[in-house]
């Protein structure tokens, strides 16, 4: 896929569904006025490897690389985003296939990512004192949880490191997500193609029961027709009692 912006425009061009084309271009608008009003060098990205944060991040080369052809900035073409901290949060409990998919595509992009072997709230703790960081893009979505009170701009919770989280696709579906990925030929971690839907870690993640076939293998994740099933495949973890 190219992130380019005629080659993107053509593409989208061809779509005859309304409200999709109508998503896409409001999640390009936060991207681009979130770097007009804060700068790319006071933007994080939080990528983790999953397919809303994969589509959000070529939604923000597209973005960047848009701005630049308006003029309005200057864009390194080697590195769009090379001015924009990248955060990785690495756990032991990560699937390969996911570590390995972040590598190569930071890779790809020439992306300088800043990688945390800790929690969320210690991760941004450390970026709050040690960056200028004001507002951290996510790829959350409203059905995912804790999400139903948030906005496209919506500061962090009380108690957590302050920043404004930037949740561009807040409003995409299960499907807005699979659409964008196959319009653009956009690569994604594998682990879809074997029918995980949703991805945690390897203890807590198995393929959606959903999309078993009848010879035990699984569906592709963009098969799954019941989007309240998305993360069927989470595995509840149990609380011991004593």
């Amino acid at each position: 896929m190219s992130y380019r912006r005629s080659a993107s425009l053509e593409k989208l061009r061809e779509v005859d569904d309304v409200r999709f084309v109508t998503s896409v271009e409001h999640a390009l608008a936060v991207c681009d006025e979130s770097v007009d009003t804060y700068g790319l060098d006071k933007l994080a990205f939080a990528f983790n490897g999953g397919k809303d944060s994969t589509v959000l991040l070529y939604l923000l080369l597209w973005a960047v690389d848009r701005g630049s052809w308006a003029g309005r900035r200057e864009v390194d073409a080697e590195s769009p985003l090379r001015k924009m901290k990248v955060i990785y949060f690495k756990h032991a409990d990560a699937f390969d296939e996911v570590d390995d998919f972040v590598t190569e595509t930071c890779t790809k992009f020439n992306l300088e990512a800043v990688v945390y072997e800790c929690g969320f709230k210690e991760g941004l703790r450390h970026m709050r004192q040690t960056t200028n960081v004001q507002g951290i893009f996510m790829g959350t979505r409203r059905g995912d949880p804790h999400a139903s009170d948030l906005d496209f701009y919506s500061p962090t919770t009380e108690g957590w490191p302050h920043f404004i989280r930037i949740n561009p696709i807040l409003e995409w579906t299960y499907s807005d997500v699979w659409k964008y990925l196959h319009l653009f030929e956009i690569p994604y971690c594998h682990l879809y193609n074997s029918g995980y839907t949703s991805i945690g870690g390897k203890h807590d993640t198995q393929p959606n029961p959903a999309l078993k076939q009848e010879n035990s293998d699984f569906h592709h994740a963009a098969l799954l027709l019941d989007e309240a099933l998305e993360r069927a495949g989470r595995i509840e973890r149990r609380r011991s009692h004593q």
